[in-house]
């Protein structure tokens, strides 16, 4: 009786762990789920540990097949602990068994042929427990399949939405990977005009990650065909534009700005909680740093806000989320972007008075007062 009761438990957490991750998706960071423990915490960090001691290329190949590596192994698990939760009920069950099931090995392979419906016919139910524990191994078998697959179109749907929106952002970001060279970009194309509609667009784009990467936390790790260069490394630089387009720049689509910073910063947030990442306060951007990208946005055209108050703004701004973009990107071995990036800064002088010049490309002056 007691390997019946072990089994059937077996059995029940690996079904109600699929149900969870595949079935009706909304993983909750207080309860206990199989899936994200033994992909985030168990084989992640130390597949990362093995991959990023080897060199380029084998260790973005590496990095690369981790998410497929991890969906099998995860739907080996799952397939090894129900055929291991009903060998238990088939050897607690075994007197009602032809041939009598006296030992646990044999249990597991009537188990293994009624989950895979092989229907050997080396044993058979002949009274009622033992046959309504081989119809639901049956039963179980072939709806594990079927979601299983399901769960890989599901998968791939996603990653190929999301990657549809970083293949477009990498092109309109040039050789940058910064949300400064982004808004420079738009600028020197002349469709700056055109930010207020492309931040809608990323609004949507923040809401569907926020929506699918927190339904399926495997998702994560599925990389871009880029190197290094990953959606968190494009979500944070879109975060760094909009985050200037509030504090730094005037009449260029605040609004929109504002409606997609607060549902990517939930975005990020929300990630950075459900997988279980620590969270670590990052040193802010200095007023130095600011102030040269201030000088950028006024050589190309942009009219922007300078002075204190605008700093003030721009670094709580930036303060939301940077930290937890930071600890995606080291999650994820992915590029973490910063401020200026590989742009050109123009040169800034900080003197000891209470003025700060800054000489922009063009010749013309910005005072920053403190």
């Amino acid at each position: 009786m007691f390997e019946v009761i072990l089994g059937v438990s077996i059995v029940a957490l690996v079904l109600y762990d699929v149900y969870q991750t595949i079935v009706v998706p909304r993983f909750k960071a207080s309860t206990f789920r199989l899936a994200p423990f033994l992909v985030g915490q168990l084989l992640w960090p130390s597949y990362k540990k093995f991959a990023l001691t080897k060199d380029c290329p084998l260790k973005d190949v590496l990095l690369g097949s981790f998410a497929t590596l991890g969906f099998v192994t995860l739907f080996i698990v799952w397939m090894a602990l129900l055929i291991g939760g009903f060998g238990l009920m088939f050897l607690g069950e075994g007197q009602y068994v032809t041939p009598h099931i006296t030992d646990y090995w044999t249990a597991l392979y009537a188990a293994g042929t009624a989950v895979m419906t092989l229907g050997s016919g080396d044993a058979i139910s002949v009274t009622g427990p033992a046959r309504f524990t081989a119809l639901s191994a049956a039963l179980t078998g072939i709806v594990f399949m079927a979601i299983a697959v399901s769960f890989i179109f599901t998968m791939q749907g996603a990653v190929q939405k999301r990657e549809t929106v970083v293949n477009t952002l990498e092109s309109r970001l040039g050789g940058s990977t910064t949300g400064l060279g982004l808004l420079l970009r738009y600028k020197e194309l002349h469709i700056n005009r055109t930010l207020g509609q492309s931040f809608n667009q990323w609004e949507l784009w923040a809401a569907e990650l926020l929506e699918s990467h927190r339904a399926f936390p495997l998702l994560s790790y599925f990389r871009s065909a880029k190197s290094c260069v990953s959606w968190v490394t494009i979500l944070g630089a879109l975060l760094d534009a909009s985050a200037l387009t509030m504090a730094a720049v005037t009449g260029e689509a605040t609004g929109e700005a504002r409606l997609f910073f607060e549902l990517a910063t939930k975005t990020v947030q929300s990630l950075t909680k459900f997988l279980n990442l620590k969270v670590v306060e990052e040193a802010q951007v200095s007023e130095g740093e600011y102030a040269q990208a201030l000088a950028l946005l006024d050589a190309a055209g942009y009219h922007v806000r300078p002075g204190k108050d605008s700093f003030v703004h721009f670094a709580s701004l930036r303060m939301q989320y940077t930290s937890h973009v930071k600890a995606l990107a080291s999650h994820l071995v992915s590029l973490s972007p910063s401020l200026i990036g590989n742009l050109e800064a123009p040169a800034v002088t900080l003197p000891k008075s209470n003025v700060i010049q800054v000489s922009s490309v063009r010749g013309r002056h910005l005072r920053l007062v403190k």
